[in-house]
Order: C-alpha cells, then structure tokens, then sequence
C-alpha cells in the first residue's frame, strides 16, 4: 500500500511512515527504496536525506550537490530563491526522496509544496505525525510473540541453527 501511494500513475504521492523510535521506520523505508530500484520506476534516482536536526535549506543544500547544482550553493540566496530555482533545475525528474527521521513540522509544509510542484515523490519517516497534509501510516509495537517470530525469520535468514541462536538470546535476555 504504501508503494502504491508513491508510484500512482504518473502522479507522484507524499506519504510517511510514523512510530516510536527503533521500530523500523528507516528499515522499512530502505526496503521499498530498494524494492522500487528493483522495479526502475524512479529513472532519475532515489535519494536518502537523514534529516535529524537539519533545516529546509540544509536538505536542499545536499540535494544541490547530489544533482551536481553546485551553482544553488550560495549564501546570498534565500531559502525561497533556492527553492525556486532548484525547482526549476529539477522539475521534469521523477525522484524519490526519502526524507528519514523528521523531527521538526515547522519547516516540513514548505519542503513539502517544494516536491508537491514537481514529478518528485517523497517518503517520510518521524516519530509524530509532523503534517495532516500528507497520508501517514503507523508501524506499531510488535508483541512479544511477533517479535519472538521477527527475531527466528532473521536467524533463518543467517542459514546457521535458527533455534540454537534464540535459546542464546532467550538465555541471555530473559533470565
């Protein structure tokens, strides 16, 4: 669902990914970043910006130097003039950016109309829901019997004695 939520036609979607810290916001979003390489529907690239702590025209900064507009990288310009003009360097590119670890909502609805003008779509990842702008879906706490069937699928996945591994971390965890 959330794929289809970025990829819908030939229009692009804004959707985010939102739960407690160390849930799998970012592992999820690295997997359907993966999943939509595999799938070559974003010819122009897929770019990942760790946004923790950073400001709009820190984000636009970097995307200036991944597209080599090196040109945009000036500090005479406002965040507006960048915006625009990044814009116009990028707006027939069909992107993905994901924007992981979001914490400030204050500077997300600008960024937000920035992608919203372009063939760009944008995934999200925070702790809160920042924005009702945008469609939001919430990974929730596993319980203790699927996080027990989490921590097996990731043994079997290492071909070694699947049940040997979780005795040794039953051991060690749950005394």
């Amino acid at each position: 669902p959330l794929i289809n939520k970025l990829i819908e036609g030939e229009r692009v979607g804004i959707v985010g990914v939102q739960g407690r810290g160390g849930i799998g916001k970012t592992a999820l979003a690295s997997h359907i970043c993966q999943e939509l390489e595999n799938k070559k529907l974003f010819p122009d690239g897929i770019v990942l910006i760790r946004m923790r702590s950073r400001t709009m025209k820190d984000c636009l900064d970097e995307l200036a130097v991944i597209f080599n507009m090196h040109e945009l990288m000036r500090n005479d310009l406002s965040t507006e003039d960048l915006q625009r003009r990044f814009i116009k360097k990028i707006h027939q590119k069909k992107l993905l950016i994901v924007l992981d670890n979001i914490e400030k909502g204050a500077e997300l609805d600008p960024l937000l109309d920035l992608f919203g003008t372009a063939k760009i779509a944008v995934l999200m990842t925070a702790r809160l829901r920042l924005t009702s702008n945008i469609s939001w879906t919430e990974l929730p706490m596993l319980d203790e019997a699927q996080s027990y069937e989490l921590l097996l699928m990731h043994c079997k996945r290492l071909k070694s004695k699947p049940e040997a591994q979780v005795k040794a971390f039953e051991r060690e965890y749950f005394r």
